[in-house]
């Protein structure tokens, strides 16, 4: 039935507890070696049936069986604080069985120098959606923003109305508060403009334009 399981999910770990009638055993044992199963419904955990049948033989046998699913799955290993960058000693791998969250992180490699967005109580599986990358940009904060097009560089500054992380498009404003528009973030406090398909507008919104080729 392992077999079975690994050969239709492509899951390694199950626990098995099969209930089987005294009878049932010496009539597994007549089919012989040469052994297959099928049977079981998706997703393959709970209360399963199975029929084990001997292809050269003109027979088959119903087996009722318990199934679980036992997987890695990042736990933290103690309460890991709102805002904390995520350190390998804060979280452990552990053996679950049965269902768990389908957001559930299982390698450290997710989640290693990853911030917390929400406080994570010891013990807990560590989920997708409790953890981001490091906020390079936050609210409020004057932010430095580049625009590049060919050879020439525009720097100005600019005021953060959404926090960032590196990648994030966000929107800034300018320091007047006249203006908004996108940039991407690219390191601490400090984002770009593409320069592809930008409209003149966009450009006059940088304010001041110290050049550098």
């Amino acid at each position: 039935i392992e077999t079975f399981l690994r050969n239709e999910t492509g899951h390694d770990r199950w626990r098995i507890t099969l209930k089987l009638r005294p009878t049932a055993y010496g009539k597994i044992s007549a089919l012989g070696q040469n052994i297959s199963v099928r049977g079981g419904r998706q997703p393959w955990i709970g209360r399963q049936q199975f029929q084990v049948h001997n292809l050269n033989l003109d027979e088959e046998i119903e087996v009722q069986a318990t199934v679980a699913k036992i997987q890695s799955v990042l736990f933290a290993s103690h309460a890991i604080k709102r805002g904390d960058i995520i350190r390998s000693v804060d979280v452990e791998i552990r053996q679950q069985e049965g269902r768990v969250p389908r957001l559930a992180m299982s390698t450290l490699d997710q989640v290693i120098g990853m911030e917390a967005k929400q406080t994570i109580s010891a013990n807990a599986i560590i989920q997708e959606n409790q953890v981001r990358a490091p906020l390079q940009v936050q609210r409020g904060e004057t932010v430095t923003v580049v625009a590049r097009t060919g050879g020439i560089s525009v720097r100005t500054f600019a005021v953060a109305r959404q926090d960032g992380a590196m990648g994030d498009l966000v929107q800034i404003e300018t320091l007047d508060g006249k203006e908004r528009y996108a940039a991407r973030v690219s390191g601490r406090q400090r984002l770009e403009v593409l320069a592809a398909g930008t409209q003149a507008a966009d450009y006059a919104t940088l304010g001041r334009r110290p050049l550098r080729r």
